[in-house]
């Protein structure tokens, strides 16, 4: 049985504790906070410039020799997903959704005889396929620590580089697309010529991210 003096010094120990876990509490709030305002301010130019090179893209037409991104691959037969997660836990279900909505993607494509690889950002995806068994042929580390354009575009040059010169026919983007604090959606979306035919896309979103964009005729 603790004595009292026991029982002083835990309470002391707990009062401590919480002061410092809600110090924690409102630094993780600012920065949630500085991260929305970012990313709702970013994403109406970001639909908008996929407009603009769906429009362009459709006006030349699938003509390889203006750009070697205008050739068009179908059916793929090698396929990349670019999976991008968090290097870091306690985030729920937002490492775990994004994970297995790309590995049924994944299991998918590989079942219907194509040649899938994998390209992991962030480290908790990567821990997810190397628990299964599942090689990630390439890895973009500490992408997230002070993030920038440069670091984004590197990601861009490989999968442009692979799609130009080492014969990939399609790479899907596999992320979390963010609607709340406690909301947000797992999808991916293909990159290069073959999600470029017509302008004004018609984006079909669901909490899977095994949806493609679809296209209006």
């Amino acid at each position: 049985m603790p004595n009292l003096k026991a029982i002083r010094k835990r309470i002391a120990t707990v009062k401590n504790t919480r002061k410092i876990t809600r110090a924690m509490k409102l630094v993780a709030a600012a920065r949630l906070r500085r991260a929305q305002e970012n990313i709702t301010k970013m994403r109406p130019y970001a639909l908008q410039t996929m407009d603009m090179i769906a429009s362009l893209a459709a006006r030349a037409d699938n003509d390889a020799e203006k750009h070697p991104l205008l050739a068009r691959r179908d059916p793929p037969q090698r396929v990349l997903f670019v999976v991008l997660t968090s290097d870091r836990g306690l985030a729920g279900a937002f490492n775990s959704g994004v994970s297995k909505a790309a590995h049924r993607a994944y299991l998918e494509m590989q079942g219907s005889g194509k040649a899938v690889e994998i390209a992991m950002v962030g480290r908790k995806g990567g821990d997810y396929f190397r628990r299964r068994n599942i090689k990630i042929d390439h890895s973009f580390p500490n992408m997230w620590e002070r993030l920038s354009y440069q670091k984004a575009n590197e990601i861009g040059d490989f999968i442009v580089n692979e799609y130009t010169t080492r014969g990939l026919d399609a790479a899907f983007l596999c992320y979390n697309e963010f609607k709340s604090a406690i909301t947000r959606r797992s999808w991916s979306s293909r990159s290069c010529r073959s999600c470029l035919r017509k302008p004004k896309a018609k984006i079909t979103r669901s909490t899977t991210s095994t949806n493609r964009i679809n296209r209006r005729s």
